[in-house]
């Protein structure tokens, strides 16, 4: 039977969890400014085009602060938020569970196995389940109800992806892992509602129109990322997803997430573009914020976005109104 529990946290109080080398987690904190500064507006346009200066004034946002260091016995290659856990993806197999009740004593839990390196986590919060894909294609279901009990409960192959698996994603009881050029949709069944899934069954692969390299999903749609552009597909209870109009941008896609119809587009050379999908036919962009135009990296926690830079910082940017953004915290 699924348990669930609602997260204790402070809302003041913003937990990152940064990877570094070497398998050494680094854990910041820092709390939300409750009177922030005005901040200059970035007008949209269709086109990116530079605006000068640093728009959010990222440097000059409070300092984050560590608030403890943890090592793992493997490198640690990405960390994923998971309720009060943080998954450690290891940078050859498997994953190690953090427990972070505590954050300033965050603990080691239980290791999972998997069989190639982990891809990609996607994170059900309200049933506590985390769904793994690694390169070979290997979806592990792991249950999180606490860190040191945290423990795989079923893993499916599936069919050959025409090389590794580049990602995943869920809308609602569907999987989507995203292959070389096709996306590869499966159904999660549980003998009941107040159960856990115990099986994942394969559907029709979905041809797309061009490689795909980036994937993610908000309410009933996916987002793919290739080249210059980002495409939403309408996702039905069955069938296959439908294809809307692309959204075209400069630069090179580091990054993509969602929110909802919001997708946050993430490019070198342009920066973060907030792209508002709700009209799968017209997307129109909300915000372009070029001050973070040689990003990285970014992770989405709530409508807080951590990005990581070329230049060797690291920012925190609030998203609470996704048409005005601004600086929240600095590790400069």
């Amino acid at each position: 039977m699924k348990s669930r529990r609602r997260n204790a946290r402070s809302a003041a109080l913003l937990m990152l969890v940064i990877a570094g080398a070497y398998g050494v987690v680094h854990v910041g904190c820092a709390s939300d400014p409750t009177t922030p500064a005005p901040v200059p507006t970035v007008t949209a346009t269709t086109v990116p085009t530079p605006v000068p200066g640093a728009l959010l004034d990222l440097e000059a946002a409070p300092a984050a602060t560590t608030a403890a260091s943890v090592t793992f016995a493997k490198p640690v290659a990405e960390t994923v938020p998971a309720g009060e856990a943080v998954l450690a993806l290891y940078e050859d197999t498997g994953l190690g569970v953090l427990d972070m009740t505590d954050a300033k004593a965050p603990e080691l839990g239980a290791q999972i196995a998997t069989p190639g390196k982990v891809v990609a986590v996607d994170y059900d919060e309200e049933n506590q389940l985390a769904y793994v894909v690694d390169a070979t294609g290997t979806v592990t279901v792991v249950g999180v109800r606490s860190a040191a009990g945290a423990a795989a409960l079923f893993a499916v192959k599936l069919p050959d992806l025409g090389g590794e698996a580049k990602g995943l994603a869920r809308v609602g009881r569907r999987l989507f892992v995203l292959g070389a050029s096709r996306l590869f949709p499966a159904v999660l069944a549980a003998p009941s509602p107040d159960d856990d899934p115990t099986t994942l069954t394969p559907e029709a692969p979905v041809a797309l129109p061009s490689a795909a390299t980036h994937i993610a999903a908000g309410g009933d749609a996916l987002y793919l990322g290739q080249g210059s552009e980002v495409r939403a597909w309408t996702v039905p209870d069955t069938g296959a997803p439908v294809a809307g109009a692309a959204f075209t941008f400069e630069g090179e896609l580091r990054g993509l997430l969602a929110k909802g119809s919001k997708a946050l587009v993430l490019a070198k050379g342009s920066g973060l573009s907030i792209v508002d999908f709700a009209n799968a036919a017209a997307p129109a962009r909300l915000q372009l914020v070029p001050d973070v135009k040689d990003v990285t990296m970014g992770k989405l926690f709530g409508r807080t976005l951590a990005v990581a830079l070329e230049r060797g910082s690291f920012h925190t940017i609030d998203l609470s109104d996704f048409a005005k953004p601004r600086a929240l915290t600095t590790n400069k």
